[in-house]
């Protein structure tokens, strides 16, 4: 084999750890030396064999590991003579795929493997995954079935269980001393499905894990036992999957593409352009269509498409951002979108389940970026109004402190602040909306708001008919000048009239 020390200098390494590498090479700790990627070929790894591991991690502290890992953009991997072997006795798969005479960078004592897989090592392996599986299901579902305190610690048991399985499958050791959440942190960089399983809260942290974990009580809790159970069996379809991945490579054979049936609109040429705008937004990760209807607008039919986009940023100027996509829409469509990041749906998933969990049916999803993990819903839940009878209260107290003496003025020209207006007119139709379907947007963009009661109540249209084109007008009016300091709106005593009017029949 060529100079290790020069083969190994030509990799793209840091200059710490060439001198770690070349230092432990020296000391004779290191024998052989793989790098390469892993099973997807979305991340690379670099497999580190000694003769002596305890010895080996005295000089790789946890710290200075996770530094060189993340300096260097790879995992690193100690194996010893215990690790290979056992991928030896189950199946030798591990060193056909990862330790291959393409992926040595040194050699001071060559390792010999066989090349042969051994399919009846390997179904025993994939058989003592089931088993344990099995065992755990077992246990937990006799917790459940009591109520007992601390049953969902067997669902993170099995998550463990998952977690072993998948590691030895890509890195040929387990990380089991570290916490669940580390360990699906560092399998999403090799295997992305792994991010369909939990919804995160942040870069380090899962908000059903964290949540979970952090029950203060220690009593028994139903309310996240459905969304465990789904991912349980997630988890459990993603590891076999996974196996029969790692032996299909081993034995170079492809495996077949599942096609994703395109949804319905995407066939809609007058709807597709402003679609591909919207999805080819970097913020933007799923979108859903939940409802459409035809609207007539100037005598012309118009076909008005509702979305829900999924967005990794949830700010009111977005909100604003990405309906302005859609105000110039052509004739025969039109659009309106509302966006919140996963996390903030998550958050507020029980008080907005009864409207969001219809919303968020994977028929609805028309465009999905990456791997994203579905929503994790309450398995206990009952619609509830939160504060809603308060926050009615707040505004009519609003209403009569700021608009009530100038709309029953008699007065020929009445001068109104557009921001007072716009903001009494977006906090109606919130609670408007929240009222009719469990559902509070938090944008103020008027046209959504509106748009949305007209979709979530038929008793609406009445308002929208009754009063013709004066509230679309008035909101085109308001949205263009409100943000504007001191900006006042003229109106005439009709036009006051069919303003009172329109806020009389919003608080019905």
């Amino acid at each position: 084999m060529k100079n290790a020390i020069n083969i190994i200098s030509q990799q793209n390494f840091t200059t710490q750890l060439l001198d770690n590498l070349e230092h432990l090479i020296k000391l004779g700790l290191l024998t052989n030396i793989w790098y390469g990627f892993s099973l997807h070929r979305s991340a690379k790894v670099l497999w580190l064999y000694t003769t002596n591991k305890k010895q080996l991690k005295r000089f790789f502290t946890d710290k200075s590991l996770k530094t060189l890992e993340h300096q260097n953009q790879l995992d690193m991997i100690v194996l010893d003579t215990k690790d290979l072997d056992f991928q030896r006795d189950n199946g030798n798969y591990f060193s056909k795929l990862y330790l291959t005479e393409a992926h040595w960078i040194y050699c001071s004592d060559k390792v010999v493997f066989s090349s042969w897989c051994n399919e009846m090592d390997f179904d025993r392996f994939k058989d003592s995954y089931t088993q344990k599986q099995k065992l755990l299901a077992t246990y937990g579902n006799e917790f459940v079935a009591q109520q007992a305190i601390g049953s969902w610690g067997f669902y993170i048991k099995s998550f463990q269980n998952d977690c072993d399985y998948l590691e030895l499958l890509v890195f040929g050791i387990t990380h089991s001393k570290q916490t669940l959440s580390k360990r699906l942190l560092r399998l999403e960089k090799h295997i992305p499905e792994v991010k369909r399983l939990f919804v995160k809260e942040n870069a380090a942290e899962y908000y059903l894990i964290k949540d979970v974990l952090n029950e203060n009580d220690g009593g028994f809790n139903m309310d996240w036992h459905n969304a465990l159970l789904c991912i349980q069996k997630r988890f459990k379809r993603l590891v076999h999957a996974q196996m029969h991945a790692v032996w299909a490579k081993a034995h170079q054979q492809k495996l077949p593409k599942s096609k994703i049936p395109q949804h319905p609109i995407w066939n809609c040429k007058n709807a597709t352009r402003h679609l591909n705008q919207l999805c080819q937004l970097p913020e933007v990760e799923e979108v859903y269509l939940f409802g459409q209807n035809l609207q007539i607008t100037n005598q012309n039919p118009t076909t008005h498409y509702y979305l829900l986009a999924i967005t990794t940023v949830d700010t009111p100027e977005k909100q604003h951002y990405f309906q302005g996509l859609f105000s110039n829409s052509n004739s025969s469509s039109s659009f309106t979108i509302i966006q919140h990041s996963r996390i903030w749906i998550q958050r507020y998933a029980y008080e907005y389940q009864g409207f969001l969990k219809n919303v968020l049916r994977c028929k609805n999803r028309i465009y999905q970026s990456d791997w994203h993990p579905p929503l994790h819903w309450y398995s206990n839940y009952e619609p509830f109004y939160d504060d809603l009878w308060q926050e009615i209260k707040q505004l009519h107290a609003f209403y009569k402190k700021k608009l009530r003496k100038q709309l029953q003025s008699p007065v020929a020209q009445q001068s109104f602040s557009t921001k007072i207006l716009h903001h009494y007119l977006s906090r109606s139709l919130q609670l408007y909306l929240y009222a009719k379907s469990y559902y509070k947007p938090t944008t103020s963009h008027l046209h959504t708001l509106w748009n949305l009661c007209l979709y979530i109540s038929p008793e609406f249209y009445a308002v929208d008919t009754q009063l013709k084109s004066f509230p679309l007008n008035l909101l085109d009016n308001l949205e263009g000048t409100y943000q504007t300091p001191k900006t006042q709106l003229i109106l005439d005593v009709s036009t006051t009239k069919k303003m009172s009017e329109l806020f009389s029949l919003i608080q019905q």
